[in-house]
């Protein structure tokens, strides 16, 4: 009993991601073509499921139940008005908040969620950069600085960009893009008070110091931040760093936070990052309206085949011979085609979001009765439930309508058993 009450709870919470990522892959076919700005994808990811002249348009009802958070089914309008009494009331905030949530897994899946999971910049749908023309422009400027200030005159443009490309990435990959709802966030670094104030209680996905979350950079000391140089360990930025610009040539020692500051400036005048005023030293975080999706992309490998790296197609020639970003003794050795089987399944496949619930002896008569008549309705409700974690309950006698599959869970070892 305690397994099928336990495994209902899993499928829902589980599936959540693969009907966001076959609603968002739908938005990138529809406005990515091939690129489009990072505002104007993230403003369509949550407005164009109610737009009317939208050929992704769904009932307000449907909207909610496709989309609404596993965390957010505790509120009344869910839990009860649409649950028992089968409508939203007309005021209902409820659509609101499952627009916010939307946006904010847009912004997660290509931001500080892109290394997990089978996400859309994984399986080669589309990736999330600034325009390689501007990078390379910085990296022009930046190039004569570093030769003659810092004295590192073994370097070239090419690993000048390369080095400001991973720089970048990382940025985007820890979630440092600047976003409306991050303002505070960035000021002061405090995961708790962001995520339970200003009302993101009610539709942001749950988050803390140990689980994943939007971290910036931190110019100096502060915690809540990511930081340049670290004397007890070293940082990723140290580690770029001297796999980059220190790969054939001396640094001069303790000069990380220098070189930094000048592809720091060089970026936030070329507005691909933002200096952000904090409540101690200043933080950096990417530009959104320097960001575009785009959906030309290709995969950069590394001679073992193990490490991948997904970038937009006019990018890739420069960035071959790269370290690898999560490896750096490894560089990424040439290109692939990104896209995959799973890509085309989220654009090809239906939305239909996955709800059970458990139907065990633990349910009262009238409970389990009324879970049935939902359950096998010829015209069920989108947040009707459609899989069922049951224990025997189900073995012999009750009609429970039509069925696509059957899963056997925890089966005997033996006949015995």
């Amino acid at each position: 009993v305690q397994d099928a009450a336990h495994r209902a709870g899993f499928f829902t919470a589980r599936t959540y991601l693969n009907t966001v990522r076959t609603g968002l892959a739908k938005v990138i076919d529809q406005f990515a073509t091939p690129k489009c700005s990072w505002p104007s994808f993230l403003d369509h990811s949550a407005r164009v499921w109610l737009d009317s002249t939208s050929p992704l348009y769904m009932p307000i009802d449907r909207f909610v139940s496709e989309f609404i958070g596993p965390n957010m089914m505790w509120q009344h309008d869910w839990a009860y008005n649409l649950q028992e009494l089968n409508a939203l009331p007309s005021a209902s905030r409820l659509p609101e908040r499952v627009q916010k949530r939307l946006a904010w897994q847009a912004f997660a899946e290509f931001t500080y969620l892109s290394r997990r999971g089978r996400n859309l910049e994984g399986i080669g749908k589309a990736t999330l950069a600034p325009k390689f023309t501007e990078l390379e422009a910085v990296a022009e400027k930046v190039l004569p600085e570093l030769q003659e200030k810092f004295g590192i005159r073994h370097i070239d443009k090419s690993t000048v960009i390369q080095w400001l490309w991973g720089f970048v990435c990382h940025l985007r990959k820890r979630g440092a893009v600047v976003h409306p709802e991050t303002k505070g966030y960035a000021k002061d670094g405090k995961i708790f008070g962001f995520s339970q104030t200003g009302g993101r209680k009610e539709w942001l996905p749950a988050m803390g110091d140990r689980s994943p979350h939007p971290v910036f950079l931190s110019l100096g000391k502060d915690r809540g931040y990511d930081h340049l140089v670290n004397p007890q360990a070293a940082t990723f930025y140290e580690t770029w760093l001297n796999a980059t610009l220190g790969a054939n040539g001396l640094l001069a020692e303790r000069s990380e936070e220098v070189i930094y500051d000048c592809a720091i400036n060089a970026l936030v005048n070329a507005n691909i990052l933002l200096r952000l005023t904090t409540l101690g030293s200043d933080a950096v975080g990417l530009n959104p309206e320097a960001l575009f999706l785009d959906t030309e992309v290709v995969r950069l490998v590394s001679n073992q085949g193990k490490r991948g790296l997904v970038v937009p197609a006019d990018s890739a020639n420069a960035l071959i011979g790269m370290p690898c970003l999560d490896a750096p003794q490894e560089s990424y050795s040439h290109q692939v085609d990104a896209s995959s089987w799973l890509s085309k399944r989220f654009s090809r496949g239906e939305l239909r979001r996955v709800f059970s619930a458990e139907h065990t002896g633990l349910l009262q008569r009238n409970e389990r009765e009324a879970l049935e008549l939902r359950f096998k309705t010829k015209n069920p409700h989108p947040w009707y439930e459609n899989l069922l974690s049951a224990t025997p309950t189900l073995e012999m006698g009750v009609d429970i309508g039509d069925l696509s599959s059957v899963m056997l869970c925890s089966v005997p070892p033996n006949q015995a058993s």
